[in-house]
């Protein structure tokens, strides 16, 4: 109701004031009080939200899923607003829309003239045709959203899609379209096999077809990567498993090596290690990205083994008495002062209190893993980048106190690099950029070693800086997008998306399992026709 009475104020005052006879808003102040049955507010609502919606088309495909009362799979007409008819209806609402949502007004020909030589933008660029400036990079995304509880939808599948690199300065709303939603309580076997080849073929229509209206201006799509949950990737095309011990489907890394060779495994950080030495082409399997090679603050465990450390080492408060106890109150007394840093910051954030069960630390014996999305995941890397160079210039700081130190600054440091850089990096910016993630990474593998031979009932340090295959995954975004291809991975980080995938569960929350796929991009349509007319929130 704030965002509608705000631009309804912007609206009038646009208007000189006084607002034409026949506008939206003159039909929005009448609800109710006119027409042949004055009381149905409802259905004159409705109607002036149907004249505002986004004109694409709904299409329906027939899709498997199960029927829960008879346990049966059967084909149903599953609703998608597919890419190149969403494309088509911006098109015919004029070419400038066109270069705002798929270019950002932007001139391409720069990008591609800075990737021409790596193997993946070479292979894009000897598809295209015509004008390199108009040629636009597309990606398709999928992640799943957990919506509010006692809802009926339970989790709900997002398949959507975007433009890559160019638009990473919109809103969520503005950079990613949803291409299908459902409720995976009614998903089976064949329901992604029969969704995927659907629009696998209208990517390949959008990409391929030489009669749109837009090739005659110059403008061209090529499909550029797939991209979105690692657990998502992994169960739709069986790549990055992250449960196997090799796991990285770039390179052969391990997680234990049988031989105990240190140079395989994922601790190894080196330049020189083993499995750096060689590359799993694209070519020897399917073309695609797992999100966590591009999104470098998909890491949680450095924030909450800094966080558990400095409890454990007393900057919060001695620790005296059965550990979670204590500790509830070291963690009170860290988010006191969390959030007086972040009243002090430009753009303030959201962040849960911490407690014992939220880092999943009752016991020394636990790993700590602290989970945040997007803004509040830098915001409180900031945060304990500060707090730990103040640790570290103690008089009594140990050598472990100032090496945990390190490790924080350094990711925080990376960070504001990669905040502060352009698309396009320059040698001396990747190299600034990679060195400080190496010596972040290095540092966190020496934590960990440490760590692991770390004893007794009352140590501080003990069960923490837990190794992922998001580290490994992070060391190729370092070696290949930094340093090699030299592109900034701040372009391509999710945390617009988990902005765009939260605004889907919002939409999904009051829907049946089974009118969603339908009713939430009718929805959809209806929040984007009214952001397009400066009404809604982007």
């Amino acid at each position: 109701v704030q965002q509608i009475a705000a631009a309804a104020i912007r609206h009038t005052a646009a208007c000189g004031g006084e607002t034409p006879a026949k506008s939206m808003l003159d039909r929005m102040a009448k609800i109710g009080t006119c027409g042949k049955h004055a009381s149905n507010a409802e259905r004159d609502l409705h109607q002036i939200l149907k004249n505002l919606q986004f004109k694409a088309p709904i299409e329906c495909v027939n899709v498997r899923f199960v029927t829960p009362s008879t346990a049966e799979v059967k084909a149903v007409q599953f609703p998608c607003l597919f890419p190149d008819t969403f494309a088509l209806e911006i098109w015919r609402m004029g070419e400038a829309y066109f270069r705002y949502f798929f270019l950002g007004n932007q001139d391409s020909s720069r990008l591609w003239q800075h990737v021409e030589q790596t193997a993946w933008g070479s292979q894009m660029l000897a598809n295209a045709r015509g004008d390199r400036s108009k040629l636009i990079p597309v990606t398709c995304y999928g992640d799943e959203i957990y919506t509010y509880k006692n809802s009926e939808c339970g989790v709900v599948a997002v398949l959507a899609w975007s433009t890559d690199y160019l638009t990473a300065e919109h809103g969520p709303l503005e950079r990613y379209f949803p291409i299908a939603t459902y409720a995976q309580y009614l998903e089976c076997e064949d329901t992604w096999a029969d969704l995927s080849k659907e629009v696998a073929d209208r990517f390949r229509s959008l990409v391929a077809k030489t009669d749109w209206p837009w090739c005659d201006k110059g403008y061209q799509f090529t499909f550029s990567s797939v991209t979105g949950d690692l657990k998502w990737v992994k169960e739709k095309f069986h790549l990055h498993d992250y449960n196997a011990n090799q796991f990285c489907s770039y390179c052969n890394v391990v997680k234990r090596d049988p031989a105990g060779r240190i140079e395989h495994t994922i601790s190894d950080f080196r330049p020189t290690a083993a499995h750096m030495q060689m590359r799993i082409t694209h070519e020897d399997y399917i073309q695609s990205t797992a999100a966590e090679d591009r999104a470098l603050d998909s890491t949680c465990f450095p924030r909450c083994s800094m966080l558990t450390y400095l409890c454990e080492r007393g900057w919060f408060g001695e620790l005296q008495g059965p550990y979670e106890q204590p500790l509830s109150t070291a963690l009170n007394k860290a988010f006191k002062a969390f959030t007086t840093w972040n009243r002090q910051q430009t753009k303030p954030v959201n962040q849960p209190r911490f407690t014992p069960a939220r880092i999943c630390r009752k016991g020394r014996t636990f790993f700590p893993s602290l989970s945040s999305k997007g803004a509040a995941s830098k915001a409180l890397s900031y945060w304990l980048a500060d707090v730990a160079k103040d640790f570290a210039r103690l008089p009594h700081a140990s050598s472990l106190d100032r090496e945990c130190a390190k490790c924080m600054v350094t990711y925080a440091e990376m960070l504001r690099m990669i905040d502060v850089s352009p698309l396009l990096l320059d040698d001396a910016t990747a190299g600034h950029i990679y060195q400080l993630g190496l010596v972040h990474l290095q540092t966190y593998s020496s934590l960990r070693h440490k760590s692991s031979r770390t004893l007794g009932a009352q140590s501080a340090n003990r069960n923490c800086w837990l190794l992922l295959p998001k580290h490994h995954h992070m060391l190729h975004m370092l070696t290949d997008t930094v340093l090699r291809d030299r592109l900034n991975p701040r372009y391509q980080t999710l945390f617009c998306a988990e902005s765009f995938i939260g605004a889907i569960g919002r939409m999904a929350k009051s829907c049946h399992r089974a009118s969603l796929p339908r009713r939430l991009l009718q929805r959809y349509k209806i929040r984007f026709g009214m952001m397009m007319r400066g009404l809604g929130p982007a």
